[in-house]
């Protein structure tokens, strides 16, 4: 199989990481093989572009059949990059992409959500993922306000 890039996200919810996403595919896929990787099996309010393959993912009822397939599915695509987008999926795609040795980066969307409205479980990987970014290859902040309060709350 070619060596292209995989994308994990949460959903293809009606956020705005998952539209930037999917405006970002657009281009992306004219140059290079994407799989998508969504964690939730949630309704679908952006769609893909051609050329993409998605595989949906089922974490909330099924968490470990999920994550054996997510891992069997980036141990034999070998893919060259592993894209991750918010906290849940930076999480475990930064921990997969440390045991089977794969280029990682990560998407850090606006962090001043996280202690207002987001469940303390979000907290807490928010706060996690501060000691298992080094272990990725680049973390990417989506906007100058997310990198500022990201690192006055958490660093």
């Amino acid at each position: 199989m070619q060596r292209g890039i995989v994308i994990i996200i949460n959903s293809l919810g009606a956020g705005g990481a998952e539209s930037y996403l999917c405006r970002v595919l657009i281009q992306l896929t004219k140059s290079t093989d994407v799989t998508v990787l969504t964690l939730f099996d949630e309704v679908d309010y952006n769609n893909l572009p051609g050329g993409c393959t998605r595989i949906k993912l089922d974490f909330k009822k099924r968490p470990f059949e999920s994550l054996r397939k997510l891992i069997n599915y980036i141990r034999l695509s070998d893919p060259k990059l592993i894209l991750t987008w918010l906290t849940i999926s930076n999480f475990i795609g930064l921990i997969i992409g440390f045991m089977l040795n794969r280029k990682t980066i990560c998407n850090v969307r606006q962090s001043s959500i996280f202690l207002r409205h987001a469940s303390i479980f979000s907290n807490f990987l928010a706060f996690v993922n501060l000691f298992i970014y080094r272990f990725a290859d680049s973390v990417i902040f989506n906007s100058d306000f997310g990198r500022k309060s990201h690192e006055i709350k958490y660093l």
